[in-house]
């Protein structure tokens, strides 16, 4: 997700929070300047530093239509999932101007789900639209549908120092994956049953926890035009 949002020049990643010691090594790799942090229970105003935009997509154990199939999901409810209020947490004290959730399409069919996720976001005064996008629909031969929140804020912050001075969108447009590109594998290229292979388990544990780039791109897209018409109206 951070990959896309700023390919598609909404900003740049300041701080990140991810449990998994593996996964962490990746963003390390990718984002070596960037701060992170291992448990969201432990994070908020206190050592994060404000803005503009948070992202997340929260634990999807007790969300997924996988799930929902062999047996009842608990939604928000759940042991895992239920790390959203936190991600909320964090997002009433940082209090930042946009807010992106993902979370696979279980969300929306759960009676604990998305009813919550868009009633918390409102409670805190942000206005949220959602829709589902595939990989499908970004050049991908696998469907991987998505969830995607966008919630913006409409109640003005009394404390105007709570961000910082709102930085120009920069031009950095980067290419996304279309129909007729660089062809794609059905899934990517590392095995289901990997035993006694190092990193191989844990790479696809990454994978399947991951977003396709080319579409957090086209999420970005909508964003930076959101961002855009704000910055607008700021300055009318």
């Amino acid at each position: 997700m951070d990959l896309g949002l700023e390919a598609a020049g909404v900003g740049q990643t300041i701080w990140q929070v991810e449990k998994d010691p593996y996964a962490r090594r990746v963003l390390k790799k990718h984002w070596p300047d960037v701060a992170r942090f291992d448990d969201v229970r432990s994070v908020g105003i206190a050592n994060l530093e404000r803005a503009h935009i948070i992202q997340g997509g929260f634990p999807c154990t007790e969300t997924s239509v996988s799930g929902q199939v062999v047996r009842n999901q608990a939604g928000l409810d759940g042991e895992h999932s239920s790390l959203w209020w936190e991600m909320l947490r964090v997002c009433r004290e940082l209090l930042p101007e946009f807010i992106v959730v993902e979370n696979p399409p279980g969300l929306i069919t759960n009676p604990a789900g998305i009813g919550q996720v868009l009633g918390g976001l409102s409670d805190l005064g942000y206005h949220a639209r959602y829709d589902t996008l595939s990989s499908s629909a970004c050049g991908a031969a696998h469907a991987r549908f998505r969830v995607f929140i966008i919630a913006q804020r409409i109640i003005p912050d009394l404390n105007g120092e709570r961000l910082p001075k709102r930085e120009r969108v920069e031009a950095n447009w980067a290419y996304a994956a279309t129909p007729g590109s660089a062809g794609w594998f059905s899934e990517p290229n590392v095995g289901r049953v990997a035993s006694g292979i190092p990193n191989r388990v844990d790479r696809m544990r990454c994978l399947g926890n991951a977003i396709t780039p080319a579409v957090a791109y086209q999420v970005g897209l909508a964003l930076r035009k959101m961002v855009e018409n704000a910055a607008s109206l700021d300055t009318a």
